[in-house]
């Protein structure tokens, strides 16, 4: 192995030491994380929402249906 080939290692070996250490990788996970937490709230709160919304409706259908037959 030539020399020039050992240096050119050396950046490509920091780079990945780099990346694992990193607080820039630590942050975004973490931020995947939240969002991935909050995609999961907003998803079973809109399907809470809509099981009670369609509940609502049938429940105003049910009081208006009988009123507005002659």
């Amino acid at each position: 192995m030539k020399d020039s080939d050992a240096e050119d290692q050396k950046p490509m070996f920091s780079r990945i030491l780099r990346i694992f250490f990193s607080e820039d990788g630590a942050t975004s996970i973490e931020y995947a994380v939240m969002l991935s937490l909050i995609a999961g709230a907003v998803i079973a709160s809109v399907g809470t929402l809509s099981s009670r919304m369609k509940a609502s409706f049938n429940a105003s259908g049910d009081v208006i249906n009988p009123a507005l037959s002659p």
